[in-house]
């Protein structure tokens, strides 16, 4: 059984390193430093949880082209089963471009992508393989889009047959209905909201009143507001809201840092970590990926996790290692 199975509409970004800074205006020119194509989206999420030592099951289309074979070739790299992404034809693989300024500060002009590619019953056949499920709030902020029912209807198998389940907002959160985040909330295992998702469910700026009423719509579930550089805040039951602080680095570009953070997440829970453990590796993983430039492949590596963990005084075992695969590190220098 795999560790977590989730549904994607793969994107390759285009990741174009520009010259100055944000804003830009209409009719001016920039230079670019780089540009290179990487794994985008979902695909933060997947090679990060892999790179761990998880082992995640994507399953979604991906085009009939070139874009889609090197997200194929991308995943299969890593180690990343990938016998559910189907090469769809007609169907063309998602781009997003991505600038990035010389301050790190980034934008995205992209499409959302997606189509039909299996039937509910192929759905929950490939959940029974896996130990939990990753809901998007991507796929549930517009009911047009294709994985919109299926979402809600994989999130219904899991809850029935005792699966966990992570949940991501995404930026399009408000947009999300109300009568939808009521249904899933407390269904979930663990969710993770940055400072903008928080304040545009709640109404709070606060992240700490945030964190307390996203709570009390989960009863059973862990409850994080991220930070920033300040790292996050976490909240479960009726414990008192704590921070976890981030890790001292310099921050070169934050993209894919809510995907790398959520993957580490979900894997240290879906393999019994405590909640403080599993915070403080999702708080490594993101802090790694906002010190590097740009994503998919450029998510954070086990042995760069390894390294900021130990200088920040945490000991990972050898037989962690060994096995290229992160165990529980409660034990501090």
């Amino acid at each position: 059984m795999v560790d977590c199975f989730i549904i994607t509409a793969s994107t390759v970004d285009n990741i174009i390193e520009m010259e100055g800074s944000f804003p830009i205006e209409g009719g001016t020119s920039r230079g670019v430093r780089d540009n290179y194509l990487e794994p985008g989206g979902e695909g933060n999420l997947i090679i990060a949880f892999s790179r761990m030592g998880g082992r995640i099951l994507p399953c979604g289309p991906v085009g009939n082209d070139y874009y889609g074979s090197f997200l194929l070739s991308s995943f299969r790299n890593e180690g990343v089963d990938t016998k559910y992404l189907k090469p769809i034809a007609g169907y063309r693989s998602p781009i997003a471009n991505c600038l990035i300024d010389n301050k790190g500060k980034h934008s995205f002009v992209s499409q959302l992508g997606g189509c039909s590619f299996a039937e509910d019953d192929e759905l929950f056949a490939m959940l029974d393989e896996a130990k939990s499920f990753f809901l998007s709030g991507y796929f549930l902020s517009d009911p047009a889009h294709p994985y919109y029912d299926t979402s809600l209807k994989c999130l219904d198998y899991s809850f029935t047959h005792g699966k966990m389940i992570f949940f991501d907002p995404g930026p399009y959160v408000s947009k999300i209905r109300k009568d939808v985040i009521k249904y899933i909330m407390p269904r979930l295992t663990a969710a993770a909201f940055n400072e903008d998702e928080a304040r545009e469910l709640t109404g709070k700026s606060n992240p700490v009143e945030a964190i307390e009423i996203i709570n009390s719509m989960m009863p059973a579930g862990l409850t994080i507001v991220k930070v920033g550089k300040d790292g996050c805040f976490a909240k479960r039951n009726r414990e008192a809201a704590r921070r976890y602080p981030a890790f001292d680095v310099d921050v070169v570009d934050t993209c894919g840092c809510g995907d790398s953070f959520i993957a580490a997440l979900m894997y240290a829970l879906v393999n019994s970590w405590d909640d403080a453990d599993a915070i403080v590796l999702a708080n490594a993983v993101g802090s790694v990926m906002a010190s590097k430039m740009g994503t998919g492949t450029k998510c954070p590596t086990f042995d760069e996790v390894v390294e900021i963990l130990e200088m920040s005084g945490y000991t990972v075992s050898n037989n962690s290692k060994e096995e290229k695969r992160f165990l529980p590190f409660s034990v501090k220098i």
